[in-house]
């Protein structure tokens, strides 16, 4: 069978980025989510914490890369479309943003 080496490992990364956020430690919250993506590219809770968490230090080309990502894997789910177009007004792509409310 297999190892369960890299489950463990993934769900350790999960908390510790947890952690950091609690700790509004943006920077290592990014950093660690993005080893977790590395170990499961499907993870879209991974995904969409990463996406916030680049916003929040103002990493706003990284942010819509993730938001991308997110909708390509979970093209159902309004919730993301909701942030993303907040994303995009944020950044003044006013046309693009109406698009996501949609």
């Amino acid at each position: 069978p297999g190892s369960p080496a890299p489950s463990i490992f993934a769900s350790a990364l999960n908390d510790l980025a947890i952690a950091y956020a609690k700790k509004d430690n943006f920077e290592k919250v990014a950093e660690t989510l993005t080893r977790l993506l590395f170990l499961t590219p499907e993870n879209a809770d991974a995904r969409l914490k990463l996406a916030l968490a680049l916003t929040q230090l103002d990493r706003l080309d990284e942010a819509q890369k993730q938001f991308e990502e997110l909708l390509r894997q979970n093209p159902e789910n309004a919730q993301y479309y909701n942030l993303y177009g907040s994303l995009l007004l944020e950044r003044k792509q006013n046309m693009q943003a109406v698009q996501q409310f949609e």
